[in-house]
């Protein structure tokens, strides 16, 4: 039996599916969950956010792959400093511009990304 088939794969991870923007936004909700689990390193709430945020990333990555839009992953991690910016605007000694500045960052940094490794490989995934 030879290792290479001219045969076409009927079954298997022959292809990576091409990124759209659907799997970038369920890529954006495993981000607030690391977050979490970034700020709760140090405290008794790991134990659940950890877990929870690993699991999110096998279930999302195993279902969607690992393409471009991976990069929602930073966008959704933007989305939590955005919040409290947000929150805090009534409250100029809480700077809540800092909070928005790094939320924006990490929001569009990830857009940027998605957008750039989209237009290097193609509309398919391919180059």
């Amino acid at each position: 039996m030879a290792l290479m088939s001219s045969r076409p794969i009927k079954y298997g991870w022959a292809r990576p599916a091409p990124p759209t923007w659907r799997q970038f936004v369920l890529w954006m909700l495993v981000g607030p969950v690391l977050a979490a689990g970034i700020l709760a390193a140090f405290t008794p709430l790991i134990v659940l956010t950890l877990p929870f945020g690993a699991l999110l990333v096998v279930a999302v990555g195993s279902r969607l792959g690992m393409n471009a839009s991976v990069f929602g992953a930073l966008s959704g991690l933007g989305l939590g400093p955005v919040g409290v910016g947000l929150l805090n605007l009534t409250h100029p000694d809480a700077a809540p511009v800092v909070w928005l500045a790094v939320g924006g960052v990490l929001v569009a940094g990830g857009v940027v990304g998605y957008q750039a490794v989209v237009r290097l490989t193609g509309p398919n995934g391919q180059r």
